[in-house]
């Protein structure tokens, strides 16, 4: 059996537990009653508060115990008062400590334990509740807390006589300090306080409080620690620990209060022990004096002490270090100083001087500036200077920076710049001039002008090679579609004609021709929109089930041509925000690839979710055939401008080989990648990882506005009266053409001039201009024709431009059009814009 040591606080507690009077006490109706709960609500038979004394375990109440008391080496609360927490043995058999406990072998055969420490007011474990079982027990986390609950209402018992105790002697002890005091406190012109050994204000008087700005009441919730400045705490505690210790009777220092305002004020301390009839220290007596205006004088008279002694030591070490340190600033400059009088006789001539004019110092001071420095050029100029400061004073070129030349000892000129400044010490002038060669730095400036003008040079270059190659393309653009146009638009006037299968597939194979010569144009305009920096992305709300499902439709025709099988596979939410645009580019880009590099099987469009954060989505596109596929050598440059999978002498497949550099650069512009996993023969999977901005609402579609189709007209009244606006004769013949078939009434001007004197003179429906034209551009005309108006009257004017670069659109509209359409001419488009702006020209 292992005995229980005693506690770290072993006398404290005893004396403690000795002082409540608790032991071998009678019966108490309470505590059995907290007991018997014990017992019944942890469904034990035996439950007991035992008092552990210095030898002994004494049961002050037992339910299922015969025994009053144990030996204190046998017992389990001896062990339970030692720690924190409850002590919890579900079978004491099996515990190392208790196995063999008599207790246990024997008469009650404790098996299972629990017992949770009583405390006294200072934290003295002075015994504890427990319940003991017969059989082996495991206390559940609620038995544990019940038990803690009433062991904490036999703890509020014993404190409650602990306070009862504590209460009555503190009454007689304040009745006797009030008895010895009184009379010093309703008397005293200091301050006077009774203070407890741990720091507490016991008993203030009026004086005290008004030095420190507390009331009584609130003094007496303070300790002197607190309200000590934390510079004076240390001594202050030091000098009572010695007087408590008795190595000093009482002590005085000054030291510093807080006060109720915040601020700190000065006291004289003086303090001294009360003691009991044992000679035990029981208060301290502090007798407290107001020295804080005396303070403040000794302050005020010691910070002028200090100043002035400061003043006066710093006014010697200049005075003593000025000469000293002024010869060492003169003969570390890196400039020439040169000191004259107001004749220009050299008083001063430091190291830098001898080293930029050749001179020694010994060789220089008394001659005369005309002598030395300056050059034989300039003499009459500096006389006259000199001259004129003898008869005034003053000088222009005094406190100015200028540059001169100046003369070496050998006689050649060099450029210096020079800064003067003149101080007179009684009758006599001290002229102090500092010089720097400047000779290199002329020389840096030169080179550096040729530079600038070099790369001014290079710029303007650089700028007009820029505008060079923009004007080209806007050319290569305009003079490209306008014949396009014609091409495009009059093959599908021939298409809806009626033709034989022959003529039918002539006119197919020309239509597909044309698309395919705008479709590098496209690709080369593109391009070169990104290369330059003019790329911008246009975020809009789409739904991107729809856009799927539409770039799926473009390259439906073709892959059915060719046998393939177009699938999809979409799991992603339907309403984002994004460049939709764009994305349509990459895909369609990315699909008619994929089409045509795909000689049977099936591609199939998947979309699926790959990362997200917060409302951001970034969403994996997959493009995967069943084509030829890609060798590891071309997939490296893959994606490099003018490179293509198929590079072979027969270009079996055509193209100019920029889709996949413009997908690349598009997917960059918009914060995604780009990559591509492929197997020779076996097909290839293009991938693409884009962000968008998931929108509320993600499950439900984007209601799609329903196409507006225009029949052809076959004979009645006219729809509208449209004026067209165009130089190219081919451009004017198809405009014509398709307006008549969409039902138009139609009148044709060559230029913009023109169109406002017809506009002038006849009321139009709708205004077809082209942009590029003689005489008056489509711009400068529709400034024009918006300036005839009246209020209320806006008629629709689209613009039908060649030109389809950067800012095009913004131009046209900026110019006051309302809608843009690039050519080639498409009768669906056109027929979609007439429809449109005709309607909206009714609602209005």
């Amino acid at each position: 059996m292992n005995a229980p040591d005693p506690t770290a606080d072993e006398a404290t507690r005893l004396a403690t537990l000795q002082s409540l009077c608790i032991l071998d006490t009678p019966p108490d109706p309470e505590i059995d009653r907290i007991t018997r709960m014990a017992a019944r609500m942890l469904n034990v038979p035996v439950a007991a508060i035992s008092l552990i004394d210095a030898q002994r375990q004494w049961f002050m109440s037992s339910v299922g115990l015969s025994i009053g008391e144990t030996p204190r080496e046998a017992s389990f609360c001896a062990h339970a008062i030692e720690c924190d927490e409850p002590l919890v043995i579900a079978d004491a058999r099996l515990d190392p400590r208790l196995r063999d406990n008599p207790l246990v072998t024997g008469p009650p055969h404790v098996v299972a334990y629990a017992g949770q420490p009583v405390r006294s007011l200072q934290g003295h474990a002075l015994g504890a509740l427990c319940v003991i079982d017969h059989e082996p027990h495991v206390f559940s986390a609620s038995e544990i807390a019940t038990l803690r609950d009433l062991a904490a209402l036999v703890e509020q018992h014993f404190r409650n006589r602990e306070r009862m105790r504590e209460s009555a002697h503190m009454r007689q002890e304040l009745q006797e300090v009030e008895a010895k005091f009184q009379s010093i406190f309703l008397q005293a012109g200091v301050g006077i306080a009774l203070v407890s050994l741990a720091g507490r204000w016991l008993r203030v008087n009026r004086k005290l409080c008004a030095i420190t700005g507390y009331t009584e009441d609130e003094m007496l919730q303070l300790d002197f620690q607190g309200m000590t400045h934390p510079d004076d705490l240390g001594a202050d505690l030091r000098q009572l620990d010695d007087m408590v210790a008795g190595r000093i009777h009482d002590y005085t220092m000054e030291k510093r209060y807080r006060h109720k305002g915040g601020h700190y004020v000065w006291v004289a301390l003086t303090a001294a022990l009360l003691r009991d009839e044992d000679g035990q220290p029981r208060h301290a007596v502090a007798v407290v004096q107001d020295i804080q205006q005396r303070k403040l004088l000794e302050a005020q008279v010691l910070e002028a002490q200090r100043e002035l002694e400061s003043r006066v030591a710093r006014r010697t070490a200049e005075l003593s270090e000025q000469k000293e340190r002024l010869r060492l600033v003169l003969e570390t400059a890196t400039d020439a100083y040169i000191a004259t009088d107001a004749r220009g006789v050299i008083t001063e001539w430091n190291l830098a001087a001898e080293k930029v004019f050749g001179w020694t110092r010994d060789e220089a001071i008394g001659l005369s500036i005309l002598d030395t420095v300056i050059p034989a050029s300039s003499y009459d100029n500096h006389v006259e200077r000199l001259r004129q400061f003898n008869n005034t004073g003053e000088s222009r070129v005094l406190k100015h920076v200028l540059e001169l030349t100046a003369r070496h000892r050998d006689g050649h000129a060099f450029p210096v710049e020079i800064s003067l400044t003149a101080n007179r010490f009684g009758e006599e002038w001290l002229i102090s001039s500092f010089l720097r060669d400047i000779t290199a730095r002329k020389a840096a400036e030169a080179s550096l002008m040729d530079a600038r003008r070099h790369a001014e040079d290079a710029l303007l270059a650089a700028e007009a090679a820029n505008q060079a190659k923009t004007d080209f393309l806007a050319t290569m653009s305009h003079e490209i579609r306008t014949p396009l146009n014609g091409v495009i638009g009059f093959n599908g006037l021939l298409l809806a004609s009626t033709l034989d299968e022959e003529q039918r597939r002539y006119a197919e194979l020309a239509r597909q021709s044309g698309e395919s010569l705008l479709h590098l144009l496209n690709d080369f305009l593109d391009f070169t929109k990104i290369e330059s920096g003019h790329l911008e992305l246009e975020p809009v709300e789409f739904d991107l089930h729809l856009e799927a499902s539409h770039v799926l439709a473009l390259v439906q025709e073709a892959a059915h041509e060719k046998g393939l099988e177009l699938r999809e596979n979409i799991n992603v939410p339907h309403r984002l925000r994004g460049d939709a645009a764009r994305l349509r580019q990459i895909l369609l880009n990315l699909l008619s690839n994929a089409v045509k590099f795909t000689p049977q099987g099936h591609v199939m469009l998947c979309c699926e979710e790959a990362e997200r954060q917060g409302s951001t989505m970034r969403i994996c596109f997959q493009v995967v055939d069943t084509g030829i596929g890609i060798d590891p050598a071309t997939r490296k440059r893959l994606f490099q401008p003018f490179v293509q999978a198929d590079a072979s002498t027969t270009r079996r497949f055509g193209g100019t080989g920029l889709g996949l550099a413009i997908c690349k650069r598009l997917t960059a512009a918009m914060g995604g990648e780009i990559g591509v996993r492929s197997t020779p023969g076996e097909g290839s999977t293009f991938w693409v990882e884009l962000p968008f901005e998931v929108l509320a609402g993600t499950g439900q579609p984007l209601l799609e506005e329903p196409p507006v189709h225009s029949e052809q007209h076959n004979g009645g009244p006219h729809r509208a009266r449209v004026l067209v606006v165009e130089d190219n004769p081919v451009s004017q013949l198809l405009a014509s053409e398709v307006f008549k078939r969409l039902g138009c009434q139609v009148d044709v001007v060559g230029n913009g001039q023109e169109a406002v004197e017809v506009f002038a003179h006849m009321p139009y429906d709708l205004v077809l201009m082209d942009c590029d034209m003689p005489v008056m551009n489509g711009f400068d005309a529709t400034r024009r024709i918006r300036g005839m108006e009246k209020a209320g009257q806006r008629v629709p004017i689209i613009a039908m431009t060649a030109s389809a670069l950067q800012g095009d659109a913004e131009k046209c509209i900026a110019a006051g059009m309302d809608d843009f359409m690039s050519k080639p001419l498409r009768f669906a488009q056109l027929a979609k814009l007439v429809d449109t702006w005709l309607q909206a020209g009714l609602r209005d």
